[in-house]
């Protein structure tokens, strides 16, 4: 029997290219990959300044751990043209998706 462990993770993305969360939502619809997707703006730091960018919280509940691999990351990376994000996924990891895929590969600011 195959009992894998199931938790809720939150991915916060944001871009200065994202106008909205539909196109994630889609995204997301698409894969069917259930989630919850809420708005938000997010203040980032930038070469020594700060900039305001439209963000996208998305909620995954009850999901296998193992789902958030490179292939998912790489998979929405490039659909979205984002840099990074912050993963918390509860009970393990708070922090950037590079240091939760592979160790201190978060871009530098």
């Amino acid at each position: 029997m195959n009992i894998s462990k199931k938790n809720t993770s939150i991915l916060s993305l944001s871009s200065d290219k994202f106008k909205n969360c539909q196109k994630l939502a889609d995204f997301f619809k698409k894969n069917k990959i259930p989630c919850s997707i809420t708005e938000n703006i997010s203040i980032v730091p930038y070469k020594n300044e700060y900039k305001q960018e439209k963000g996208c919280r998305i909620i995954f509940n009850s999901h296998n751990i193992e789902m958030i691999d490179n292939n998912f990351w790489n998979n929405i990376k490039n659909e979205f043209n984002v840099g990074c994000a912050h993963l918390h996924v509860e009970g393990k990891y708070k922090g950037c998706i590079y240091n939760y895929l592979r160790d201190s590969k978060c871009p530098e600011y």
